[in-house]
């Protein structure tokens, strides 16, 4: 479930109905936005993740691990991945500037911002080593 859980009104239901439908020794992969990112801490209100309305619910590693568990899942992996970083940079910086995001893929014109995007990305993996704050929850779980 690449982005899914944080647009469903019953997150902990969801993963019931995923571990009800998983056949013995498979793993379900859960990615969502981090709430604890860097990114978030950086942006504030203009932070990509947010996207509000149709975001019903926004996790930490904690939070969704604990969804998980609640579900009857058994949580095999969970981190916090800064690959998307750039991206939300890009993005979070647009809505900063423009009050929204327009439909497709965030770019910033010019070398200096794509620059920033980048060094972003860089920042936020080195941090991410030690406090989870990329801008993705992952988690893998089994029954």
């Amino acid at each position: 479930m690449n982005h899914v859980i944080e647009h469903v009104l019953d997150p902990v239901g969801l993963l019931r109905e995923c571990r009800r439908v998983l056949k013995p020794g498979g793993e379900l992969i859960i990615v969502t936005p981090n709430i604890n990112s860097l990114g978030q801490h950086i942006f504030g209100k203009y932070w990509r993740g947010y996207e509000v309305p149709r975001h019903f619910f926004l996790f930490v590693p904690k939070t969704l691990r604990a969804c998980a568990e609640q579900s009857g899942l058994i949580v095999k992996e969970l981190k916090t991945s800064a690959s998307i970083a750039r991206w939300m940079w890009n993005a979070s910086r647009i809505i900063k500037r423009d009050g929204k995001l327009p439909g497709g893929s965030p770019e910033l014109q010019g070398l200096f911002p794509r620059f920033e995007g980048l060094a972003f990305q860089i920042i936020e993996h080195g941090l991410n080593c030690r406090r989870d704050v990329g801008e993705e929850v992952a988690l893998v779980a089994t029954k």
